[in-house]
């Protein structure tokens, strides 16, 4: 197999069709062997239905099978751990269940990751699909970029911001070396957030490359409109980020340069500096303060 596709979902029924049918479409594009796997993490409504229903449709295309898999207890990270343990491509790409990779996806995914290169993490632009959707959740950066612990320090580049779950592919053989995302964080974790930042963490202390290819490019129907709904979830982020800071507080501290660099830029926003999100009307402070409950809530819960 040379890809697998992972879509993990719950209680989407509704919608996950029109991201079923884009990536059967850029599987088939790809002219690869491929599989894609659809993990229900719990879904009380007929998502499974819904996939089984699709996978018979397409029982005559030996090109791409379809694989449900039922992870019941909730979590994002657990749905991917799921889909990990039951893919068997040699190269391993998600995306979830609000999106849809454009036609060349995978085929372009196959001329990056070529097998004679050392086991990579890659990424790429994520772009809005619907334009009345607020502008967030998306990754719209032109120029490619690398990191990798021996070559590309980050001493002023924060490698959080290097990819999103959205559009997250990988070499088989990395991940089985970095193992499975962290069921503590992400949607229906803990901490909800921040599961697809510790992969890239973890990926980068193990001296593995990571790159961000804006020629991938997955398009992102996230059907928030308001202001309001977007300052939630990106409250949401901080705090998540805050419970992963602190989970690398003493095992890599140079990790959390962005903490310093914000605390920064909180300091010139008192005298009269740009505000974190200006188009959201989040303050440095704001962030920090979530930031801050975020490692609070770390070392309550470890404890």
């Amino acid at each position: 197999m040379d890809i697998s596709a992972i879509i993990c979902t719950r209680n989407r029924a509704t919608t996950l069709m029109q991201c079923l049918t884009s990536v059967i479409a850029a599987l088939k594009e790809s002219g690869a062997k491929c599989e894609l796997i659809v993990v229900d993490n719990g879904s009380t409504d007929s998502t499974s239905q819904l996939v089984r229903n699709y996978a018979v449709s397409l029982s005559d295309s030996a090109q791409i099978s379809i694989r449900l898999v039922q992870e019941p207890l909730a979590g994002l990270s657990r749905a991917r751990n799921a889909g990990l343990r039951a893919a068997t491509g040699e190269i391993i790409a998600f995306t979830d269940d609000d999106c849809r990779p454009q036609l060349d996806y995978y085929k372009r995914l196959l001329a990056l990751a070529q097998p004679a290169q050392p086991p990579t993490l890659f990424g790429g632009m994520v772009i809005l699909g619907d334009p009345s959707d607020q502008p967030y959740g998306i990754v719209l950066r032109e120029q490619a970029e690398r990191w990798q612990k021996d070559t590309d320090t980050t001493r002023g580049r924060n490698l959080a911001v290097a990819l999103i779950g959205a559009n997250m592919a990988m070499h088989r053989q990395l991940a089985d070396r970095i193992g499975d995302f962290d069921p503590r964080y992400g949607a229906g974790g803990k901490f909800k957030s921040g599961e697809e930042i510790d992969y890239i963490y973890r990926t980068y202390l193990a001296g593995l490359p990571i790159r961000y290819c804006p020629e991938l490019v997955v398009e992102h129907f996230h059907g928030r409109k308001t202001l309001d709904s977007i300052q939630k979830l990106a409250s949401g982020y901080d705090r998540g980020d805050g419970a992963l800071y602190a989970k690398y507080l003493f095992s890599a501290p140079q990790l959390l340069r962005p903490l310093i660099w914000d605390v920064k830029k909180a300091l010139k926003e008192l005298r009269g500096g740009e505000l974190c999100r200006p188009e959201l009307h989040i303050s440095h402070w704001q962030r920090l303060w979530q930031v801050t409950l975020g490692m609070l809530d770390y070392f309550i819960i470890q404890r």
